[in-house]
Formats: C-alpha cells, sequence, structure tokens
C-alpha cells in the first residue's frame, strides 16, 4: 500500500530513475552487491528498490546514482512552474 501522500505519479517517477540506474549497472558489469557496497546500503534493500518493490529516500537514490557515474539535475520543465 502507498503511503498517504504518495501518488501513483510519483512512484512511476522513482521508478523510471530505478530502472536507469539498473541499466548503467548492468551495462558496466556491476553486480548488485557491488551497487549496494559503493553507494553504503544493504543488498537485499538495493535489491527491493530496483525491483519496484520499496521507494528509496531520496539520499539513498542520490548515492545510487553516483555509485553508477550519474548525477541528479534539477531542470525546469517548459510549460510548468
Amino acid at each position: 500500500m502507498m503511503p498517504p501522500n504518495r501518488t501513483p505519479r510519483d512512484t512511476q517517477m522513482v521508478a523510471a530513475i530505478m530502472r536507469q540506474i539498473d541499466a548503467r549497472r548492468e551495462a558496466s558489469g556491476m553486480t548488485r552487491a557491488e551497487l549496494a557496497k559503493k553507494s553504503r546500503a544493504h543488498p537485499p534493500e538495493v535489491t527491493r528498490w530496483l525491483n519496484g518493490d520499496r521507494v528509496p529516500a531520496l539520499l539513498s537514490i542520490l548515492r545510487l546514482l553516483d555509485a553508477v557515474g550519474m548525477r541528479l539535475d534539477a531542470v525546469e520543465r517548459k510549460g510548468k512552474s
């Protein structure tokens, strides 16, 4: 069950980021265990995040991105305020 303040759109946005992280991890030949170690997370938790079973905190997402050589940029979308 989703927390009351999380919308399906929120979950979709995080899932898209996690798919990109997992694709980069696979492309680099990194295992999930290695990703967990590099991002200072527990391997079972990383697996749950990558499988979409749990939504990681922002700090965890940033650490995962860093571990696979990516970053999160805040870019204004046109037509949105």
